[in-house]
C-alpha cells in the first residue's frame, strides 16, 4: 500500500479528536515527522511488559486491546489513538495491542509526543479528557489508578 501524502496526512490528523482543534499548519508540521507502519490482521503491535517507543494514531483499521490473559478490553478503531499511557508515564505497555484487520497506523516516538503536548494546549487537553473519561479514582499515595 501506498503511504498518504503529507496533505492526506494532515487531513486525517485534523479528523482526530486528538488533533481536530489544531491549525493546517501546525498538522501539516508534525506530519512531516510521522512514520507510518503497515501491520497485518492478527499481527501484534506491541505486546503487554514491552518497553514503549511509539505512540499510535489508526489510519486504517482496527485494534484489538487485551489484557495479560489474552481477554479483550476493547477495540481501537480508525481516527482513534493508543499508546501514550505508556509513554508518559516511562513504563513498560500494560496491555496487548493486536491487529483485528490489516491496518495502516501513523507514529510518533516518545520525545514527539512530548514536544506536541507541550507546544499545544489543546491536545493536552484532550489527552486529558481521554483519562478523565476512563479514571474513576486516583491512588493519592501513588501513582498508580484504578477504573
Amino acid at each position: 500500500m501506498q503511504e498518504p501524502s503529507l496533505i492526506e496526512s494532515a487531513l486525517l490528523l485534523k479528523k482526530t479528536a486528538l488533533f481536530s482543534r489544531e491549525e493546517l499548519d501546525f498538522l501539516l508540521c508534525l506530519a512531516e515527522k510521522i512514520e507510518y507502519q503497515w501491520f497485518e490482521k492478527g499481527k501484534h503491535v506491541f505486546q503487554i511488559t514491552q518497553k514503549a517507543s511509539l505512540f499510535f494514531i489508526v489510519a486504517k483499521g482496527q485494534i484489538a486491546i487485551k489484557d495479560e490473559r489474552g481477554y479483550p478490553l476493547g477495540t481501537v478503531g480508525e481516527q482513534d489513538f493508543f499508546g501514550e499511557e505508556s509513554l508518559i508515564h516511562g513504563q513498560a505497555r500494560t496491555y496487548t495491542a493486536q491487529c483485528k484487520t490489516d491496518c495502516l497506523l501513523l507514529t510518533l516516538t516518545q520525545a514527539q509526543l512530548l514536544a506536541v503536548i507541550e507546544e499545544s494546549s489543546s491536545v493536552a487537553m484532550e489527552l486529558l479528557r481521554c483519562y478523565a473519561e476512563v479514571t474513576v479514582f486516583r491512588n493519592r499515595e501513588g501513582t498508580s489508578f484504578l477504573s
